[in-house]
Formats: structure tokens, C-alpha cells, sequence
């Protein structure tokens, strides 16, 4: 649960990325909302009226930022950098804007009282139910209705204020992935909608996240699959920061697991990411909101950070699918540990080096604490990211049982 300070941030700051989207769009036709008889049915769809994105004018020149410290959360660097995204994304294919307020969907949608939707480029969209919600943003299952019939479910990110980020991120990762052998999709964006009061995005549904596993297998969810879902972070985390990338927020119930496109374990909740191009090699930041044992630890001390969070998040994964519990630890011989301990059947050999490396980056790769030079980094790190990767993948080449049998249990669990 986010706290109340930084509640207050963020919704200040995405407000104001609402007014500079508002500024910067050229304004579409009417903006009533008619209805449409759904071929096949006897229901009605809201017809929303939109056109492809387009800016009124062209942003001005963009120059990298040059200050050697930065708040994430500042509101003045936000609006910049929603500035720059939006010029970035104006010829994406699949971004829209309309003048309509939004989708218009009912608090108390349910499959008895579903909304139907006519939404380019989907035909008929019937939004079913509401899948969860969060500070700034609901989640809705829909589904596409073609003469009457049940097609691909999807799930509708409702985001209030307007918000562009998040598509532009995803926008940019899904342009420029692959590290050599490595193709990793990242979550993907079927289309986003920019309206007057909120943006949606369209996006794959999933079945729940590593939280929602681990709570229904009541923190057993074998080490096997552990493993598994580790590997998967370790080849988005390589991918994102390879393409310049912080995600910033990585937490088990941030991570969607079992979705469509082979992967297992899909990063989602790009809101708070950061895209290091826009920066100077050696910037830093530095976190002023309210803290807790899911951020790391130079967040905590009000130290600067960039990898580091990410890497912390990875290793806040790894300690509630092992323990079933969120990430405790603790600071011993000069290092950052797990504070509860190994069973001693758990392939430790395996599970040492990454966590040491996953809270200790800069002792692991020599990079001197308070130094930051994002291109060197990337490249130390990339080195010891590459080093765990191949051992996972090597053992699970080996023991594919320890994933196949609980695997089938827990996408029973999650449907």
C-alpha cells in the first residue's frame, strides 16, 4: 500500500502530465458518446469517438538533463519528461486520442451488468468486471465480441489523471528489444487511449501475480518455479537497463505470472520508471517520499541510487517466493543478507552468489559506493546478470521436473 506522502506526490505530478497532454493534443470532433446496437445482440455499445494521436505543435528541442542529482518525483522534471515522451510517441500506430471524458465504465460493472464498448481497433470491447485496483488506476476484464461470440480476453488499465509514460516506456522497450541471443517482449500494450480525465491502456490479462501464487499456495510454491520466475526477471532486468531502462518498482505484486506469450513472469507498473537517454551519464537520484523494507537500501538512507533498486526488487521476489513472506534483511560481515536462512536442500550454490550480487552490486562488481557513470555500470552489471543467468538456466536444462509438476498446480490455483 502506498503511503499517504507519496500519494500526494504522485497524484500532483500526474496531474500535471494530464494538463501538458491536454496542452499538446489537437483537438478530435464531437465529444458526445452515442450508442450502437452489438451485431448479434441486443445490447448497446458505447460508441467512443477518437482519431490516432497527433500533436498540436512540435515539443521544443530536447536537451539531457545535466544535474548530477535528481528527485524522481520532482513535478517540474516529470512534465519534461512527459514532454519529451509524448514528441517521442506522436507516429506509434497504436495510440489514440479523444475528447470524450473517458470510458464511461460504472463503478459496480459485473457480468450482469456489463458495459459494451465500440473501441478502435477492436470492434466491440465487453468489459466484464473490475480485476483490481490501485492509488491512481483501476483494472477491468474485457473481452472482444465479434457477431455475438467471445474472443481474446483483454484486461483495460484505467489510469486517473491522464497519464502517457507508462505506453511511452513500454512504447520504447518493445521498439529496441534483444541483447544478442536474448528477444524479451516486455508487458505488452495492445493500444493506449488518451481521454480529457483519465488514459487507458489495453493489455494482455493475466492470471495473477508471484503474490497471488504464493498466498494460494499458501508459501509453497517449490523452488523449482522459483527458479523459473527468477530467470525471467533476470532477462527483463538485463533487457531494460541494456535499452536504458529503470523500472524502480519491482515487487512480487508487480510481477504477473503465466501470461501468453511464453514467458512466465511479466514486469508490469511502469508509472515510476525512469529512462536514463534523457540523463547524463552520471546522474543519480535520490528518494524523498516515505520508505519501507521493499525499497532499497540507499532509498532508506536517502542515499543516490540508480541499479540498485532494481536489483533490490529482484531480490524482494526471490525472498517471498522462497519464504512466503516480504524481503527481510540484514547487514553482517559488510554485506546485505536475507535475514532468515537457507534450508539446506535449496540449491545454494545457485541462490548465494545472485543474492550477494543482487544486494551488493557495487562490492560484487567493484563499482566504488557513490560513483555513478550509468554506461560503466551497465556493463559490470551486465556481466554478473549474464553469469547468474546461465547457471539457472543450465540446472533447470537439467531437472525440467522441478518445474513442470508444481507449474500445473499453480496455474490450477490461478484460474
Amino acid at each position: 500500500m502506498m503511503h499517504q506522502k507519496y500519494q500526494h506526490q504522485i497524484q500532483q505530478q500526474r496531474m500535471q502530465q494530464q494538463n501538458r497532454v491536454r496542452q499538446l493534443q489537437q483537438s478530435p470532433g464531437s465529444a458526445g458518446a452515442a450508442k450502437r446496437t452489438v451485431p448479434g445482440t441486443d445490447k448497446r455499445a458505447i460508441v467512443i469517438q477518437q482519431q490516432r494521436f497527433k500533436l498540436a505543435a512540435p515539443p521544443p528541442p530536447f536537451k539531457t538533463l545535466q544535474q548530477p542529482t535528481y528527485n524522481p518525483l520532482d513535478k517540474r522534471l516529470r512534465a519534461l519528461l512527459t514532454q519529451t515522451a509524448l514528441g517521442r510517441v506522436e507516429n506509434a500506430q497504436s495510440l489514440y486520442q479523444s475528447r470524450q471524458t473517458g470510458l464511461g465504465i460504472p463503478a459496480k460493472v459485473s457480468p450482469r451488468n456489463a458495459v459494451f464498448l465500440e473501441l478502435e481497433p477492436y470492434g466491440t470491447l465487453k468489459v466484464n468486471k473490475k480485476l483490481g485496483e490501485g492509488g491512481f488506476a483501476s483494472v477491468y476484464l474485457a473481452e472482444e465480441v465479434n457477431n455475438g461470440k467471445k474472443n481474446q480476453a483483454l484486461a483495460l488499465k484505467v489510469e486517473k489523471p491522464a497519464s502517457i509514460w507508462e505506453f511511452y516506456i513500454l512504447f520504447k522497450l518493445r521498439g529496441n528489444m534483444g541483447i544478442g541471443p536474448l528477444q524479451t517482449p516486455p508487458l505488452r500494450i495492445h493500444s493506449a487511449h488518451l481521454f480529457k480525465d483519465e488514459s487507458v491502456l489495453v493489455m494482455d490479462r493475466f492470471k495473477g501475480t508471484i503474490l497471488d501464487a504464493v498466498n494460494k499456495m499458501s508459501g509453497q510454491i517449490g523452488e523449482g518455479i522459483a527458479l523459473m520466475w527468477t530467470l525471467d526477471l533476470l532477462i527483463s532486468v538485463e533487457s531494460m537497463h541494456h535499452n536504458g531502462i529503470l523500472h524502480c518498482d519491482i515487487k512480487p505484486d508487480n510481477i504477473m505470472v503465466d501470461n501468453s506469450e511464453g514467458r512466465q513472469a511479466i514486469i508490469i507498473d511502469y508509472g515510476r520508471s525512469l529512462d536514463m537517454s534523457m540523463f547524463h551519464d552520471n546522474v543519480a537520484f535520490v528518494a524523498d517520499w516515505d520508505t519501507d523494507n521493499q525499497d532499497c537500501y540507499e532509498m532508506r538512507k536517502r542515499q543516490r541510487w540508480t541499479y540498485q533498486t532494481d536489483f533490490y526488487g529482484v531480490a524482494a521476489c526471490i525472498f517471498t517466493m522462497l519464504h512466503g513472506s516480504f524481503i527481510e534483511t540484514t547487514f553482517r560481515d559488510g554485506r546485505h543478507q536475507f535475514a532468515r536462512g537457507w534450508k539446506r536442500y535449496w540449491q545454494q550454490d545457485i541462490w548465494l552468489p545472485l543474492v550477494d550480487f543482487l544486494l551488493n552490486p557495487n562490492k560484487v562488481c567493484s563499482i566504488p559506493t557513490g560513483e555513478f557513470n550509468w554506461p560503466r555500470d551497465c556493463e559490470k552489471t551486465k556481466k554478473q546478470l549474464e553469469a547468474h543467468r546461465r547457471a539457472i538456466e543450465a540446472y533447470l536444462d537439467a531437472n525440467p521436473k522441478v518445474v513442470s509438476d508444481p507449474l500445473r498446480s499453480i496455474r490450477e490455483v490461478l484460474k
